[in-house]
C-alpha cells in the first residue's frame, strides 16, 4: 500500500529554460548563465539526475534583490 504522506509545501522547481525566462535574460546557453549565478552565490540550484533545477522561491529572491547584498 502506498504512503499518503506527501509534503504539499515543496517548492516548485524550474527548469533552466524556465528560470532564465523568469529572470528575463536572453542568452544562447541558459545553463552557463545559471552556472555563473550559482558560482557567485546568487542563486541556489537543486541537482536532480544530471541537471540542475531551481526553486521558484530562489529565483524570486534574486529578482527582488534579496541575495547578494553587502554583509555587515
Amino acid at each position: 500500500m502506498a504512503r499518503s504522506k506527501h509534503d504539499e509545501n515543496q517548492p516548485r522547481l524550474l527548469s533552466p529554460d524556465e528560470a532564465v525566462h523568469m529572470i528575463g535574460h536572453k542568452t544562447k546557453n541558459p545553463k552557463s548563465f545559471l552556472f555563473n549565478l550559482r558560482r557567485k552565490g546568487l542563486l541556489k540550484g537543486v541537482r536532480l539526475s544530471n541537471s540542475f533545477y531551481y526553486p521558484e522561491c530562489e529565483v524570486l529572491k534574486l529578482l527582488r534583490g534579496e541575495v547578494g547584498a553587502a554583509q555587515s
